[in-house]
């Protein structure tokens, strides 16, 4: 295979990572769920998640060991790249989960700066 092929089927392993995960997240953590978060249908979907994403990572990396050195991105700079890119991801979704936390705790639940009418939230 060649280093497009692996980073390719490697991406693609993750995509169908992440949707396997955005699956089980929104089965395993309904109010009406039945069962514990890894038993039966939940523990399947969570099995295929893990190895769909292990999969993904292997082929990645194998990629990035395939990339001929002569190239302008090093293996080096990849990885330097890669984990940027995670870290840059990872921040983006700690500011957006903070931001809907304080739209939840100061606008859905009335919360007016008066902390008189606490007892009520």
């Amino acid at each position: 295979m060649t280093t497009l092929k692996y980073f390719t089927a490697g991406h693609s392993a993750m995509v169908l990572c992440c949707l396997l995960y955005a699956t089980w997240w929104y089965i395993a953590f309904r109010p009406d769920a039945e069962g514990g978060l890894l038993i039966g249908r939940n523990g399947l979907i969570f099995g295929l998640t893990f190895i769909s994403g292990l999969i993904g990572v292997m082929l990645i990396v194998l990629g990035i060991r395939n990339a001929p050195e002569s190239t302008w991105l090093s293996v080096r700079t990849i990885c330097i790249l890669g984990v940027l890119s995670c870290l840059a991801g990872c921040n983006g979704i700690f500011l957006s989960s903070s931001c809907h936390i304080g739209t939840a705790v100061n606008g859905s639940l009335g919360y007016n700066g008066d902390s008189s009418n606490l007892h009520d939230i």
